[in-house]
């Protein structure tokens, strides 16, 4: 689009795709959604059409490639064929994170935003996501079966946690960006865990954005967002509660070794 080439992170969530999302709008060179970070085109929006996705993006002269991150769709059993089908030549990165602590993340995650207030067992139950999110190289391939081995690429997102520089550079090398001037420690931390201060509000607050959304109103959602607004059904919590304990541990591997579900 746009005389761009393109790229989309299609995930999976929290597996450091918000702070690539950050590094990449303080470059100032590459083209991202105008008015919010994630615009769910792929999963929850596709019926919208390519006129409205060309939409999201305004193209200007600095920008050097088209970027789409968008970390929900990995597992999405239409997402591969509607980016095949949308951006023919677009490359698409996954990213792969421990698999224990994605999932365990990704269980915090669902409880912040009040889909769920149960524990971690119940949660696997009604939420498979949590699990088969974490298998990045059965997604990785299935999206290179679609798309091909040349344009489906993996980024290991263990990096971040033990060098940001080096994964700045390994990011910049596989988008094809020169360095920038922007340092990794100019990013630091972004969207670090955290508890719902109740399970109503934060589900609450979570259908309220999804409604926002739906008649268009993304830039509403991300503004409040961005004024810390979240704050009001999330709290930052001790580290230690935020860990899972060995039991959690044990039960998030035990899913992992069943293997994937059926797509």
């Amino acid at each position: 689009m746009f005389g761009l080439k393109a790229t989309v992170f299609c995930g999976p969530m929290k597996s450091g795709t918000t702070w690539v999302h950050a590094y990449l709008k303080a470059r100032n060179d590459v083209c991202l959604p105008a008015r919010t970070k994630e615009i769910f085109f792929f999963d929850r929006y596709y019926h919208r059409g390519l006129k409205w996705y060309e939409g999201q993006f305004h193209p200007e002269p600095q920008h050097r490639i088209l970027v789409d991150v968008a970390p929900s769709i990995v597992a999405h059993p239409e997402a591969p064929a509607r980016v095949a089908a949308i951006l023919p030549e677009a490359r698409v990165v996954i990213m792969r994170r421990d698999p224990v602590a994605r999932a365990w993340s990704h269980y915090l995650h669902l409880k912040r935003y009040g889909y769920t207030a149960a524990p971690l067992d119940k949660a696997i139950e009604t939420h498979p996501v949590i699990i088969e999110a974490s298998r990045a190289d059965f997604w990785l391939e299935r999206w290179r079966a679609e798309l091909g081995t040349d344009r489906v690429s993996l980024l290991e997102a263990d990096l971040l946690g033990r060098d940001m520089q080096a994964f700045v550079q390994e990011l910049d090398t596989l988008l094809g960006l020169p360095q920038s001037a922007v340092k990794a420690a100019d990013i630091g931390r972004v969207n670090g865990a955290a508890l719902p201060r109740h399970h109503l509000l934060s589900a609450a607050a979570r259908k309220t954005s999804y409604a926002l959304r739906d008649i268009g109103l993304d830039g509403v959602v991300q503004a409040a967002r961005d004024l810390g607004l979240n704050k009001i059904y999330a709290r930052r919590a001790q580290n230690q509660s935020l860990k899972a304990s060995d039991a959690e541990r044990e039960l998030i591997m035990h899913k992992l070794m069943e293997g994937p579900r059926p797509v």
